[in-house]
């Protein structure tokens, strides 16, 4: 038990701090230790922690099969553990697919489970998909009150923050077109406050610009162009805008692995760091990036922020 706690910790943490290929090895020693020890109580917990990493990598698809999954397995297993987790996730993930009513399910599950297992990160991430669902249906007034409200809830001392880096910056821009001044400094200062303590991680620092830039009147998507004043609502919402067709067009046409090295290079890390990340060598990379650069029709790394904020919002893939 001792071990599959331990394992439970570094996973979420590694999760924070946006280090995949660490999560999948000890989400796998995690699984082999449940069912050696025939932990079947705890069986759910290692699709719902690859459910939650397939949602901060915008495979939103398989972020809900996996949250299904683990949600099935506490059922068998008349156990609490790990569905909370697994429900908030599918329904962020429903958001981002655009499927309001799936999202609200989701919700709403959530919410009848027991509280015993509600890690904070799952509290965190269901509040802020609740926040989303409000902007949408009555604006952005009432998203700035429940933000204030029920700021408490959304862990904004954690990396759950940061697990979609555009996250504070879309708190940010809704305060402000709520008028909200001093509530969007809040936000502010708390993903400042996360970036002091924790230098170096990428996301965090990703967010951080991002958090600025909303702060200031002028929200990226990411890394992009202007947003124009009147679009602070929705520029970090899930479903923001949609592109032309020459941008899908070209979105479509990357391939799977250039996806992933575009969107660790909107993490702010080096062709080193991405390297080290996927198990690529350098080389590699630097073949991935020239190939992302000629389909995008860019020149520069910053140009690719806006390709990836389009999967993310799950208006791709």
């Amino acid at each position: 038990m001792w071990r599959l706690y331990a394992d439970l910790l570094l996973a979420k943490k590694l999760i924070e701090l946006h280090v995949s290929q660490q999560v999948v090895r000890v989400v796998s020693d995690m699984r082999a230790t449940v069912d050696g020890a025939g932990l079947l109580a705890f069986s759910s917990l290692p699709d719902a922690l690859l459910a939650t990493l397939d949602l901060q990598e915008g495979r939103y698809d398989d972020a809900i099969e996996k949250a299904r999954t683990a949600v099935g397995l506490s059922d068998r297993h008349a156990s609490a553990v790990g569905v909370k987790l697994a429900l908030s996730v599918a329904a962020m993930a429903q958001l981002r697919k655009g499927r309001t009513d799936l999202a609200v399910d989701a919700l709403t599950r959530f919410h009848r489970r027991s509280a015993y297992y509600a890690y904070p990160d799952s509290i965190a991430r269901a509040a802020y998909a609740e926040l989303v669902l409000t902007a949408r249906q009555d604006g952005p007034r009432a998203a700035a009150d429940q933000l204030r409200a029920r700021w408490s809830e959304l862990a904004t001392t954690s990396g759950c923050l940061v697990e979609d880096p555009t996250r504070a910056a879309w708190m940010i821009a809704t305060a402000r077109a709520a008028g909200d001044v001093p509530l969007a400094e809040r936000a502010r200062l708390a993903i400042e406050k996360l970036a002091r303590n924790n230098p170096g991680v990428p996301a965090i620092e990703a967010a951080a610009r991002y958090a600025r830039a909303a702060w200031l009147g002028d929200p990226p998507a990411p890394e992009g162009p202007r947003v124009p004043r009147q679009r602070l609502t929705t520029s970090f919402a899930p479903d923001a805008g949609a592109a032309d067709a020459d941008q899908l067009e070209r979105l479509d046409s990357l391939t799977q692995r250039e996806i992933e090295v575009a969107r660790h290079v909107t993490y702010g890390l080096t062709n080193q760091q991405i390297a080290r990340e996927l198990e690529l060598s350098p080389h590699t990379v630097n073949y991935h990036l020239r190939n992302i650069f000629r389909k995008l029709a860019i020149t520069s790394r910053v140009k690719i922020g806006p390709v990836i904020a389009l999967l993310d919002r799950g208006e791709r893939r």
